[in-house]
């Protein structure tokens, strides 16, 4: 009896311990079920293949500007302020008086054009770079600024596209990494903004010799120019080229889970609580919207439950023919054709499906036959692709076609 009693309160003992080490440890050995875990944005389809690793944008990156792009140092300085329908010549001022920076307002030129030295401008900034607020200061006015001799002008777009300076770029480090000057030339006449003499269009030139390639073209498209060799030093599956810092924290915050609901909401409303809620920049770009007859007081119903903000903008953005990009800094609401007109250059390491010459042809007609952008090559849009060495390629296209490549090259490799 006694050893029969002693061997069952052992047992007992022993069968306490372990439950109690379950409890304790249970996270251990156990995966969290569905009720512990996060929700989930409803109906996003997965990828088919993970993205590489993506570094999470934070300030300082935000606000990092690569030296190889030339912005002058000047408007770097990032700034805080509002202007509430202030004179363009007001700003100038300001520039000029509070910042220091040797700035003029080419007044012929804007007389020629019809623009009012006082047209009053609204515009807001909170701790970005100067370049970036006076590209949106300019853009509604279709001015443009260049800078000479360490003096920012302010002037047209005409005036901007016609004023080039020279530009010597050492490829000797470029061209040990396989790529030749010939096929350089090649991408850089084919798939940037500029406006070249080979093509009739334009005054840009471009030559090499030796280990050099000498361009003469405009302040803007040297930005082009030199981040794309920066780019081409160090291809990833995507990246884009000359594309402002301040652009990859918008496109995380774009993919944050949200839900809308919108009856009969003025447009400017709706995007103004979109934007609050989501802690995103969103503005309309009101003078195209203007232009193409659509008001910013249009209706918006739409109700959606937790979705990317990325597919809630799309969602409700469609009916009225109407998309979103990034520019400048902020997000804009624009019309579909703007949207479309919008070109961005991006570099793709399609090294590990692309090892030969055929294989780029193949590839070039498989992306441009499988998305739905425009190509120059069909007389019918801008869009461009060039390969400057085999298993680099370079687009340039609208965002929204580049996210298309994207996905359509995850796809290829995961069926390979």
């Amino acid at each position: 009896m006694f050893g029969s009693t002693f061997g069952r309160d052992v047992a007992l003992l022993i069968s306490a311990f372990l439950v109690l080490a379950v409890l304790m440890y249970a996270d251990d050995f156990f995966p969290a079920t569905s009720v512990n875990r996060a929700p989930s944005t409803i109906n996003v389809p997965p990828e088919n293949i993970a993205p590489p690793p993506v570094k999470t944008a934070s300030t300082a990156s935000a606000n990092h500007i690569p030296a190889s792009w030339g912005i002058p140092p000047q408007l770097l300085v990032h700034v805080t302020r509002e202007f509430n329908d202030t004179p363009l010549h007001e700003i100038v001022a300001w520039m000029r008086d509070d910042l220091h920076i040797d700035t003029r307002l080419d007044d012929q030129a804007l007389e020629e054009e019809g623009i009012a030295t006082d047209e009053p401008m609204t515009e807001s900034a909170k701790n970005e770079p100067l370049y970036l607020v006076l590209n949106r200061i300019c853009k509604p006015l279709m001015l443009d600024w260049y800078e000479r001799d360490g003096i920012i002008t302010i002037t047209t777009w005409i005036k901007t596209d016609e004023t080039f300076k020279s530009v010597t770029y050492d490829v000797a480090d470029v061209m040990r990494d396989g790529y030749h000057p010939r096929e350089l030339m090649a991408t850089v006449l084919a798939t940037s903004s500029g406006l070249w003499e080979v093509h009739g269009d334009g005054e840009g030139l471009i030559n090499h010799f030796d280990k050099k390639i000498s361009v003469m073209q405009t302040d803007r498209v040297h930005c082009e120019i030199a981040d794309l060799f920066e780019k081409l030093r160090s291809p990833a599956r995507r990246t884009f080229v000359f594309d402002p810092p301040q652009h990859d924290v918008l496109r995380e915050r774009l993919n944050q889970t949200i839900s809308v609901t919108f009856r009969n909401v003025p447009l400017n409303k709706a995007v103004a609580a979109l934007s609050h809620e989501a802690g995103v920049e969103l503005r309309i770009d009101e003078m195209t919207l203007e232009e193409e007859g659509i008001s910013i007081d249009e209706a918006v119903r739409y109700e959606l439950g937790p979705h990317r903000l990325t597919a809630v903008l799309d969602a409700m953005l469609d009916p009225l023919e109407l998309e979103f990009i990034l520019s400048n800094g902020v997000v804009f609401i624009t019309t579909n054709l703007k949207a479309e007109e919008t070109m961005r250059l991006a570099v793709y390491d399609v090294r590990d499906i692309c090892r030969s010459g055929p294989e780029a042809r193949s590839l070039q007609r498989l992306v441009m036959e499988q998305t739905h952008g425009l190509w120059e090559i069909d007389g019918d849009g801008e869009g461009t692709i060039a390969f400057p060495k085999i298993g680099v390629m370079v687009v340039s296209q609208n965002e929204k076609i580049h996210d298309e490549i994207l996905e359509l090259l995850n796809r290829y490799r995961s069926e390979r």
